[in-house]
């Protein structure tokens, strides 16, 4: 099947695809995610509902080519409660995680789920700094891609900018730094 060029998105979307990026744009993101996590099994109601829109946004990443610049970076902001223990180890985790893969090259991370980035530092910073008393909070910088993405721009609300990254890829850390709490993440996919 011949890709389609992004910046036609807009006028060769189906109903589904429109649909799709409605949920995800919409905050049900969390849900298509946890669809794809398990791999389509022993979903809860809530996720057989959206099962159609995970199956979409995968289908999305094969018909639509990419029109950004592979080199140019895209970012994505994290932030952990620091009163609710689950974040806290799930924080934890993530950055030893990234430690480790900085620490020996030869290891890498992998995104087992699509994800939402900004092509703009400021959303991602602006995100990861809100209530920054109350959350840890981790910034990562993807400076080389290779894969093609889905940029939603025209589409996100607020002005996000966002660019939705697919799974199942890896990721080799290049640079790490824990400033004031804060972690920094600089990151290239690798095949």
């Amino acid at each position: 099947m011949k890709k389609i060029f992004l910046p036609k998105l807009k006028s060769n979307l189906t109903k589904d695809e429109q649909m799709f990026i409605g949920s995800w744009t919409d905050n049900r993101y969390f849900v298509i995610q946890s669809i794809i996590a398990k791999s389509f099994q022993n979903l809860s109601e809530t996720e057989k509902q959206y099962s159609d829109k995970a199956n979409t946004l995968l289908n999305m990443f094969s018909k639509y080519k990419s029109h950004l610049p592979k080199d140019k970076p895209v970012f994505r902001g994290l932030k952990f409660h620091k009163n609710r223990s689950d974040e806290v180890l799930r924080y934890r985790y993530i950055v030893e995680e990234i430690k480790v893969a900085y620490k020996f090259q030869e290891n890498y991370i992998h995104s087992y789920t699509p994800f939402s980035t900004s092509k703009k530092l400021g959303v991602a910073m602006d995100f990861a700094n809100r209530q920054l008393e109350d959350f840890y909070s981790v910034v990562l910088f993807f400076n080389k891609r290779i894969s093609d993405e889905l940029d939603l721009t025209q589409f996100s609300s607020a002005d996000e900018f966002e660019v939705l990254i697919q799974g199942g890829l890896k990721y080799k850390i290049t640079e790490y730094a824990n400033i004031l709490n804060k972690v920094y993440v600089t990151l290239e996919e690798i095949k």
